[in-house]
Order: structure tokens, then sequence, then C-alpha cells
């Protein structure tokens, strides 16, 4: 994993803390992580950090799922810094894509959670990664390209060529509706299966 220059303190002995309920623990994880949390938040929210969305409770949010799913035992291979900060990247990038759903839902009085275009996981994970290259912390970009790798393998283990396709398009800047022009089917097939890659996403980030 890049150095991302954090604390010294170990992070193995930390989770096995927070895993017992120790709120201290906690509290040492959010004050190495929070900057890092919030800048990725803030580079996924764009222009509506800050002025629409706090990037702040953003990161709070996503460290609360995660110190609740530690504690349910929803990531039981979660052992050390090299598999935290992966989980702790996906879990900022859900936060604020469904903060944006959320904001675009109420600026247009209502609606289903699928109504605003191209806020996909995927496609915040692709802008997130091209915004970070040249960034500040390149190496978070690195971090979220190996992601990406891991996912494309775990895609190829489930029998449907078109997921990896698809993941390939989006990244190429493709749209849906291109998607589904160059793949034969309705856009409504490529949505459906950007939500099985997203779900998959998600389960890189625990291996």
């Amino acid at each position: 994993m890049p150095d991302l220059h954090l604390s010294e303190e170990p992070i193995t002995d930390l989770l096995v803390a927070l895993k017992d309920g120790q709120s201290e623990a906690a509290d040492r994880l959010w004050s190495i992580y929070y900057h890092l949390m919030c800048e990725l938040a803030d580079r996924r929210l764009g222009k509506m950090s800050n002025q629409l969305i706090d990037q702040e409770d953003v990161a709070l949010s996503a460290f609360k799922s995660f110190c609740v799913g530690v504690r349910e035992g929803r990531f039981p291979t979660l052992k050390d810094r090299k598999g935290l900060w992966p989980l702790l990247i996906a879990l900022t990038m859900r936060k604020a894509v469904d903060a944006i759903r959320h904001e675009t839902r109420q600026k247009r009085g209502g609606g289903k959670a699928g109504d605003a275009p191209g806020l996909s996981m995927l496609d915040r994970t692709v802008d997130v990664l091209n915004s970070m290259a040249d960034g500040p912390r390149p190496e978070v970009a690195i971090e979220i390209h190996d992601l990406l790798q891991r996912l494309l393998h775990n895609l190829r283990q489930m029998g449907d060529d078109r997921l990896e396709e698809i993941v390939q398009l989006r990244i190429e800047g493709y749209s849906n509706q291109e998607i589904a022009d160059k793949l034969g089917c309705v856009v409504r097939t490529v949505e459906r299966k950007i939500r099985l890659i997203e779900d998959c996403w998600l389960k890189v980030t625990e291996e």
C-alpha cells in the first residue's frame, strides 16, 4: 500500500480494540484518517462541496458506517492498515454519491433515488481517479486504481463479459446510452449491470 504519511500507531491493535467496543480506538482512527477522508469527499462532491454538502459530514457518516460495520462483524477479513484505507475510500465514495443524489432529488422536488443521471459509484470512482491523479495526493489515485484492477479481476469471475466491458467503457468516458448502443441493449440493462458492478466494488474492499 502506498505510504499515506499516516500515524505510525499500530492500526491492527486499534482495529482489535474497535471490535471490542473501545470508543477510544474509534476516536484515534478518526483522528488519523480524518483529513484524508475529508479530502476524498471534497473531490468527490466537486462543486457541491461546502456550498450544498459538507465534506466533513460525508466523511463522518462514512466513518460511522465503518465503525458500526466493524462492531457488527461485517468486515471479517479486515485486519490491518492495508485493508482499512481501501475500505474507507469505498465507504466515503458511497456516502458522497448518496449525498449528491439526495441533494439532486431535493432540488427537483423529490423522486426516486435513481433519478439523478451519471451519479453511480462507478462514475464517481472514475471522476475521482482522474481528478486526483495530478492532485496533492496522487497516492490516493494509485490506491483507487488498484481497487479498480481488483474489481475487474472479480468481474471476470462472474461469467458476464459485458460487466468488465461496461467498466472499461465508463472509464473511457462513454455515457450509459452510448454503452447501450455499443452492446446492443437498452439503457435500463446497462444501469442494472452497473448496480451489479457497484455491489462487486463494495465486496472488493472487504477482501
